[in-house]
Parts: structure tokens; C-alpha cells; sequence
């Protein structure tokens, strides 16, 4: 239901995704994981997260969960939820 809120330009991923970390499903665990790294980067540059996660030898499974919910968040910011 949260997801509704749309997100303010200048919000990155990171500070959005966090929020989502009570969640009781993969996003929710992405999220407790982003949270609980401080060196994942604070950005809006989708490469550089990824990269991130390809040199922490994420799973699949994370990486998928990543890209999906980086879509979400795009739309939210451009409001075309």
C-alpha cells in the first residue's frame, strides 16, 4: 500500500527501499540487506547498484528482486504508478 505514495525527485533508491524493510517477502529482504550494509550506494545510478550487488556475489534471486523493484520506484517517481 506504501508503494502508492509517489517518491520525491530527489529520494534515491536506497532511502526508498529501506522503508520497505518490515516487508515479509523478497523486496523486504533486499531491503533489510541494503539497510544493513552501509557501503551499498546512495544513488540514483542504476548501474552502479547493480555492480554493487554483481561484486557482493548477490544471488539471482537478489538481482531479480533489485531489478524489479528499481522499475517500481522509477514509475513511483515519475508518477506513472
Amino acid at each position: 500500500m506504501s508503494d502508492l505514495i509517489l517518491v520525491e525527485e530527489n529520494i534515491t533508491f536506497k532511502h526508498w527501499i529501506v522503508d520497505k524493510r518490515w516487508n515479509n517477502n523478497p523486496r523486504g529482504d533486499l531491503a533489510k540487506d541494503i539497510f544493513s550494509d552501509p557501503n551499498f550506494p546512495d544513488t540514483h545510478d542504476y548501474s552502479e547498484m547493480l555492480d554493487y550487488l554483481n561484486y557482493k556475489q548477490a544471488c539471482k534471486e537478489a538481482k531479480d528482486t533489485f531489478r524489479y523493484a528499481y522499475k517500481t520506484f522509477m514509475k513511483l517517481k515519475k508518477g506513472l504508478d
